[in-house]
């Protein structure tokens, strides 16, 4: 019984990988999508709850050294307030399966955030009523390979 194989050599070789190049790149733009504003309101939610939680820290820091002064009423206040200005300066997102990944950068009241993490990536969901939801933070490297 004669065996059936196929050995990529040479230029079938070269246009496999062209094609599966090609594939990969399809891939990548047919799945990039639009990120709305009821999204961009769930990512800013999220993010908003996890930069408040350090004003306790900062007031539980001030408060353990006994050394409360002014200027950290004026530090915790500065802070809070950059919260409320949490601006996006870009948003792109990716479809993965019922999923959709999301590439949020963003500054705090136009400057970096604190822990100078200023490119998020996260995975949302989308629900019935047109709201959306924030699943978890991911990878960079997630992000990247989204194909299908």
């Amino acid at each position: 019984m004669p065996e059936i194989g196929f050995k990529p050599t040479g230029w079938n070789a070269v246009l496999l990988l062209i094609a599966i190049l090609c594939l990969a790149v399809f891939q990548h733009y047919r799945l990039r999508t639009q990120v709305d504003r009821k999204a961009a309101d769930a990512i800013r939610s999220h993010l908003y709850s996890t930069y408040a939680g350090r004003i306790s820290g900062m007031l539980d820091r001030a408060r353990e050294d006994g050394l409360w002064q002014a200027e950290d009423t004026e530090n915790i206040i500065s802070y809070g307030e950059a919260l409320n200005a949490i601006d996006f300066t870009s948003l792109t997102a990716r479809k993965s399966g019922n999923d959709v990944m999301v590439k949020a950068i963003f500054t705090l009241d136009s400057t970096p955030p604190p822990d100078g993490k200023s490119v998020r990536y996260f995975v949302m969901q989308p629900s019935l009523i047109g709201t959306w939801r924030v699943k978890w933070e991911t990878t960079a490297w997630r992000y990247r390979l989204t194909l299908w």
